[in-house]
């Protein structure tokens, strides 16, 4: 009689949200381009978000995490909040929900390359 050894599933981490994503968030009808970039330090996981119709650049965002495939980050601008609350998807890019001063959107991410 053959001895069966069971092979292992192959185990897969989850993507890594590290470097530079661009997108748009998509507010009343009209699309606003953003480009976010995330950075791992050490464990604890940073971004910052331009805005280039806006001139914004480098903007500090507040409370980012990542929880495969929950993305979740916030940007403040003064007592103004802006959430942006999304899933990734299996084909690497984020789709989430845009709230800020009661008006919603969406907005989509894709990995980019630095520029």
């Amino acid at each position: 009689m053959a001895t069966t050894i069971a092979t292992p599933e192959p185990t897969t981490s989850p993507p890594d949200i590290s470097g530079r994503w661009e997108g748009a968030i998509t507010v009343l009808g009209a699309d606003l381009a953003v480009v976010v970039n995330f950075v791992d330090e050490a464990g604890a996981l940073t971004a910052t978000i331009d805005v280039p119709q806006q001139g914004a650049t480098g903007i500090s965002l507040h409370d980012v995490r990542y929880e495969y495939p929950a993305v979740y980050f916030e940007m403040l601008e003064g007592a103004r909040k802006a959430t942006y609350d999304g899933q990734m998807n299996p084909d690497g890019t984020v789709n989430g929900t845009f709230s800020q001063s009661g008006v919603t959107g969406s907005f989509t991410l894709h990995r980019a390359e630095a520029p």
